[in-house]
């Protein structure tokens, strides 16, 4: 007999426990991404105060269209006032809302108007009932510091506060990876079809049915994280899209975030305005 026969068998427990420790540092490794962008989206949600500026480009058919494109500035405070200005071709136009209630201002007249007043102005002007002039549609249901759930756009865009989109921009991320100090990966069918929507988060308008699903559909998100601060994110879609005259056309959008004066952000919001928050 070879007494060293029974130590020439390799233990089998290592070479089975090599795939499972292998699944579980991938797991790790995925994870450590998005929960980096989710405890930054958390910080600047308990931040007092900051302000945000996002350029948005949105092309059809390979032309750039107005209504969705543009530049927003916005303030917000920790269970205060939102402040959003954009210019527009008729001026600057103004939005104010805090907690459930949101006023806007009318860009041509100065007059600042309640949702129920731009509804029913909008409502005469043969609208419907739909979206109110400047793409703020839904404001019911909004909660937060701006944000809008599901349905409410303003200025074309979304009026969520940035620490609100980012949470909704990373339940619709996958794949999301670090690289170079930059959080990249790509947004999910659903995410793609709400942000290529011209009526909006939600794809819906008035109330109606919601349009087909965008064909040859992309999309992707980065965000920009420093000191566990968030200070940029980003994200482009693109995709086939039926407008309302049945009409099928290439729809891109791009929308960058820069986020800065993280607790310096002063908000000065008119008399007007807050009579008509009520």
């Amino acid at each position: 007999m070879n007494p060293e026969a029974p130590h020439s068998k390799p233990p089998p427990m290592k070479i089975q426990l090599l795939p499972a420790f292998a699944l579980f540092a991938t797991t790790i490794c995925q994870a450590a991404p998005t929960e980096e962008v989710h405890a930054a989206a958390r910080k600047l949600g308990d931040a007092p105060n900051y302000t945000w500026v996002t350029t948005t480009k949105m092309t059809a058919g390979g032309t750039e269209v107005s209504f969705g494109s543009g530049t927003t500035t916005g303030k917000t405070a920790k269970d205060g006032f939102t402040l959003l200005s954009r210019e527009t071709q008729n001026g600057a136009m103004q939005t104010v809302r805090k907690g459930e209630q949101m006023a806007m201002q009318n860009p041509q007249s100065g007059e600042w108007m309640s949702m129920e007043e731009m509804r029913a102005q909008f409502a005469n002007r043969g609208g419907g009932g739909g979206a109110a002039p400047g793409g703020a549609a839904g404001a019911r249901g909004t909660s937060g510091r701006g944000s809008s759930g599901r349905g409410g756009t303003m200025f074309g865009g979304t009026s969520m506060t940035p620490a609100d989109e980012i949470t909704a921009l990373i339940a619709g991320a996958k794949d999301l990876k670090a690289a170079d100090g930059v959080i990249a990966g790509t947004l999910s069918p659903e995410a793609i079809a709400q942000r290529l929507s011209f009526s909006g988060r939600g794809g819906r308008s008035g109330g109606g049915e919601a349009p087909p699903a965008p064909k040859n559909a992309s999309g992707s998100v980065k965000f920009w994280v420093k000191n566990g601060a968030l200070v940029k994110y980003e994200y482009q879609v693109k995709g086939t899209v039926a407008g309302r005259d049945g009409e099928a056309r290439e729809v891109e959008r791009t929308s960058t975030t820069e986020i800065k004066d993280i607790g310096s952000t002063t908000i000065e919001v008119p008399e007007a305005a807050k009579k008509k928050l009520g």
